[in-house]
């Protein structure tokens, strides 16, 4: 299987389609709980367009039927329970888990067709959806597969990924993350484990804006990101971000949001990065909007794009995907 990680943060996630209404608790900044297959976000768009094109398939685990196969439910979440293994059998070739700890430890074994393929203690003093996540990824030769999951200790379980086929196109979205600390903190559960074919890199270009650093150091900071994919694949690219509303400027530096996106492109042109101008593209689409309409046409709030928007990013970047792997765009 030949998997594609997607790697960005909350526009890569998905937020402004719905999405983030459809939690219980409620999303939050930097939520590590991904959101459902069913929404119209790029990742997904893009997901059904390599599934179209290579008869792959990706598979979802979650609420109602994440409940019945725990016995429990705390909102969202399937509760597994010390008297109650869960375990699923279908097709995959991979598999992701999204477990949540408790202030209690919780010895957790997932098992492979009756074989132990992965321990771990799940544990968290923080039980707010923004605290760290235990993501479990497991590779498979495709085929039926059980997976069986068991605990010590109730542990709180949020999805069960399951993909199939040739080819996987993997959401690895972080919200509110600048890229250097995507590097440093998520990288190596959230791409590295996946054995990436492909990367499609978002750049995080409006959480760097945020945090106010110098454009010298967002450069450094893309540069360790292409080399840490580098070091797992030569199949990147990358993308740029969505044009924001409102006020453009930020913090003491008063550095335009525009500058952060022109470092960007500077960036990976010289590490010679395949690239979609999607900022482009969307500033050619808002031309053809009436300047009052174009809040309305394209954002979800100022920082995020609706449907449209998610739309357009997933047309601009398709080709370069498809060119990347070689599959046909249409």
């Amino acid at each position: 299987m030949k998997v594609i990680a997607l790697m960005g943060d909350s526009h890569t996630w998905g937020e402004g389609v719905g999405a983030e209404y459809g939690f219980d608790p409620p999303v939050v900044c930097a939520d590590k709980r991904m959101n459902s297959f069913a929404y119209p976000n790029y990742a997904n768009l893009l997901r059904k367009a390599v599934n179209l094109r290579t008869g792959s398939t990706a598979r979802e685990i979650i609420r109602d039927e994440l409940a019945a196969l725990c016995g429990g439910r705390e909102g969202d979440y399937g509760i597994l329970s010390p008297d109650k293994p869960v375990s699923v059998r279908s097709p995959f070739g991979l598999c992701r888990l999204f477990l949540f700890g408790r202030p209690e430890p919780a010895a957790v074994t997932v098992s492979l067709d009756g074989r132990t393929a992965r321990t771990l203690t799940v544990r968290s003093d923080d039980p707010s959806p923004s605290a760290a996540v235990c993501l479990v990824t497991l590779r498979a030769p495709s085929g039926i597969h059980t997976l069986t999951l068991t605990a010590s200790a109730p542990v709180r379980l949020h999805r069960i990924e399951l993909y199939d086929g040739p080819y996987a196109v993997v959401n690895c979205g972080i919200g509110s993350c600048p890229i250097g600390r995507y590097v440093d903190t998520f990288f190596r559960d959230y791409i590295a484990a996946l054995e990436p074919y492909a990367v499609v890199l978002e750049g995080n270009t409006i959480n760097d804006w945020l945090t106010g650093e110098p454009l010298s150091a967002y450069a450094d900071d893309l540069t360790r990101a292409v080399a840490a994919v580098r070091a797992l694949t030569p199949r990147i690219m990358a993308h740029s971000v969505f044009p924001i509303a409102g006020a453009r400027t930020w913090g003491a530096a008063d550095v335009p949001y525009e500058s952060y996106v022109s470092a960007m492109k500077d960036t990976l042109e010289k590490l010679g990065v395949r690239f979609a101008d999607t900022h482009a593209a969307f500033l050619d689409e808002l031309s053809r909007v009436p300047e009052a309409r174009r809040n309305q046409f394209l954002y979800h709030d100022p920082w995020h794009p609706n449907g449209t928007g998610h739309a357009i990013y997933a047309r601009e970047i398709l080709p370069e995907l498809c060119a990347l792997i070689g599959l046909p765009v249409r």
